[in-house]
């Protein structure tokens, strides 16, 4: 895809940054933030860059040593074009477009649209119709894709291109516990602008982390929650087993039927989690936070989309059956306009 001169500017300084911290790395991680607020105009990531600056003047913080593990596990080019298509393509330049079609559309659309994925599901949610949806999405102004492999790993080959062809884009890529092949890796480590995520204490993460670790592949893991698990989840023995799989981040993902209210609240406090860390990890709640993000986007209106594998659609407001074609305009429309 055509890049703009603002994006050559950015991909060089942040380049140049990532390159010096071998020299001094608690310095140039600081300056890379410094620098984010620089070229961040939109006003969330203007906020975000802000919280960083904060937490890394504590010389003491657990987050220094979670930086040391994703720069050590991670390449250059992942952190680089993951990183400048989430700030910049999704949350700056796509913030704005965002904003003018909500304006001419009178309705809210989301900055980051979900997917599910099974390849045992005949008839299902198909690597043909998510490339209409990444087609349909960034001409809405949407750079950031959450796609979830909930079956096996038949579509991994087409969807690893796509993310290769959107390359402007940020992928959240959530994979099932099957063990990845050589060839699975190598596929991986190509897309640069994505995370790729591995349940937490499944059967396969050691080797698949080991194989994606090879070819320093961006990854993470993620963990179900619901009411009852919780304090399990997110206890001190799943913390030590985070951090000895020496997981940067980790996404956590309410299971279907988890109360709103329990929801709302455990999505606060992983953002508490997030100003005042125990553990060198960054923890997100993947609705939570995608629905805080959107409502500061699109000012307090908030909302999240997601495509299930069966090709119906479950939104933040309501669930809509399998269309006979996927018109997102016309979709987001009967999800979101006033009624």
């Amino acid at each position: 895809m055509k890049k703009s001169i603002t994006r050559a500017i950015i991909d060089a300084t942040v380049e140049r940054s990532l390159r010096e911290i071998d020299e001094d790395p608690r310095r140039s991680i600081r300056k890379l933030a410094d620098m984010g607020r620089v070229y961040s105009k939109g006003r969330l990531i203007q906020s975000i860059y802000e919280i960083m600056q904060d937490l890394l003047r504590n010389e003491e913080s657990p987050y220094y040593s979670a930086i040391d593990n994703l720069f050590h596990h991670t390449s250059r080019k992942a952190l680089k074009g993951f990183g400048i298509n989430i700030g910049y393509s999704s949350l700056t330049r796509g913030a704005k477009e965002l904003r003018a079609n909500e304006e001419r559309l009178h309705h809210p659309i989301p900055w980051l649209l979900m997917v599910r994925m099974n390849d045992t599901i005949k008839g299902g949610f198909s690597c043909t119709d998510l490339e209409e949806i990444l087609r349909q999405g960034t001409e809405l102004g949407v750079y950031a894709y959450s796609i979830s492999l909930t079956g096996g790993l038949t579509y991994l080959e087409e969807i690893t291109g796509l993310i290769r062809k959107y390359d402007d884009c940020a992928f959240i890529l959530r994979l099932p516990d099957e063990e990845l092949s050589a060839n699975d890796a190598r596929l991986l480590s190509e897309c640069i602008n994505a995370i790729v995520l591995l349940q937490s204490g499944s059967d396969c993460i050691n080797s698949n982390l080991y194989l994606l670790r090879r070819t320093k592949t961006w990854c993470a893991s993620y963990d179900y929650y619901n009411e009852h698990n919780w304090s399990s989840v997110t206890g001190e023995s799943k913390m030590r087993e985070y951090v000895g799989a020496e997981s940067t981040f980790v996404f956590l993902i309410a299971e279907e039927g988890t109360p709103r209210e329990f929801c709302e609240k455990a999505a606060k406090l992983v953002r508490e989690n997030r100003v005042s860390p125990t553990a060198p990890i960054f923890m997100f709640d993947l609705f939570g936070d995608c629905l805080k993000i959107d409502g500061i986007i699109s000012d307090d209106r908030a909302c999240w989309f997601e495509f299930l594998e069966d090709g119906s659609i479950r939104t933040s407001e309501s669930s809509l059956p399998a269309p006979a074609r996927y018109d997102l305009k016309s979709l987001l429309a009967e999800a979101f306009s006033e009624k």
